[in-house]
């Protein structure tokens, strides 16, 4: 009995650890882009609207076909 059921949760485990990885290269990587900027309110952030206003007229979608990351010249 303990023998059946060992096996059967070798075999599960088995056949989880060889679909795993089709499941997770099924989806492709999403591209980033990184804006890099010198003051976070003031003069840069309204050529930041402008920049995701403009993507998404091009079709880029901020979250849904591309991801666009903010950077301060500090790295935050």
């Amino acid at each position: 009995m303990i023998r059946r059921s060992l096996l059967r949760t070798c075999a599960a485990a088995a056949a989880v650890m060889a679909i795993a990885p089709m499941v997770a290269t099924a989806q492709p990587k999403m591209p980033r882009i990184a804006y890099v900027y010198l003051f976070k309110e003031g003069p840069t952030a309204p050529f930041l609207a402008a920049f995701r206003g403009r993507m998404n007229e091009l079709g880029w979608i901020d979250g849904r076909t591309v991801r666009i990351e903010p950077f301060d010249v500090q790295g935050r």
